[in-house]
């Protein structure tokens, strides 16, 4: 069963599966759109509800930026309302990148409307204020590049970034990716970049020992920063399990679907059964 919710006053949403299910959020990364997950659903629309949204600035959520500046309590908030629309109480939350940042803000404030979290290559911020500003420095210099160059010149750019060094070797995949990107409003995600940069997103590092529920951390081996990065944050989240795949990257879920499908799976099918710490590797 699916249903596509156009007219939700918040986000566009695509609901698929049964609302008596278990229901599973996914919130995309920068420059995505929710049918970045739609290579899940035939493994997971049978037993659970699967809500695909698309965030502001991206998919079919374009034109309707705030006028204030985003933040990621305004997303938060906004995120609240598509689950009071849909009269979900508590959500197992996925989240990609920007979306797994958006995603543990979300649980850190909102902790009674998520059953459990994962994250796929995804940052708490940066505790350093010199590392935050000159982050923030740096993006509003992509921002204004991006308004410069236009998307296709700027996709190029972007993917070409070490930190999807992986991805290079994969034109087939890539290609495609950076095609369907081109759909996207290049003066809309240089307010993202911007506004959502990591130098203006609050250092939830000390909020982590506090979540409660169970965590699934996701990042490829061939990503060292976030591959070590989701280690550190282990050591802080008390019911957490860390699965790293070796053959892939930052873009875990495009990159090794199969492998991602099967750890999603698994911890949502053994979460209730398991809250042990553990790592797997590809």
């Amino acid at each position: 069963m699916a249903s596509d919710l156009a007219h939700l006053p918040t986000w566009p949403v695509q609901a698929v599966g049964s609302p008596l299910h278990p229901a599973v959020v996914f919130l995309h990364g920068f420059m995505g759109n929710r049918e970045d997950w739609h290579f899940l659903l035939p493994e997971f629309a049978e037993n659970f509800y699967c809500i695909l949204l698309d965030l502001p600035g991206h998919g079919q959520n374009q034109g309707n930026l705030p006028a204030e500046p985003l933040t990621f309590a305004w997303l938060s908030t906004s995120l609240e309302q598509v689950l009071n629309k849909l009269r979900l109480p508590a959500v197992h939350l996925v989240g990609y990148s920007m979306g797994g940042r958006l995603a543990l803000y979300f649980t850190v404030y909102y902790p009674q409307r998520v059953k459990s979290l994962v994250l796929e290559s995804a940052s708490p911020g940066l505790a350093n204020l010199a590392v935050r500003e000159a982050r923030l420095q740096e993006d509003k210099k992509r921002a204004e590049r991006l308004k410069e160059i236009g998307m296709k010149r700027f996709l190029d750019e972007w993917y070409g970034m070490p930190l999807f060094n992986s991805l290079q070797k994969r034109p087939d995949i890539l290609d495609e990716l950076k095609l369907r990107r081109q759909d996207n409003d290049p003066y809309e995600l240089a307010r993202i970049i911007a506004e959502l940069s990591p130098g203006q997103q609050p250092d939830l590092w000390g909020d982590l020992e506090d979540i409660s529920i169970p965590v699934l951390l996701l990042a490829g081996e061939q990503d060292e920063k976030y591959s070590h990065l989701v280690q550190e944050m282990a050591k802080q989240i008390p019911q957490v399990w860390v699965s790293l795949a070796s053959v892939g990257g930052h873009n875990l879920h495009l990159e090794v679907p199969d492998w991602y499908i099967q750890q999603l799976r698994d911890f949502l099918v053994n979460i209730s059964r398991n809250s042990r710490h553990h790592t797997d590797s590809l």
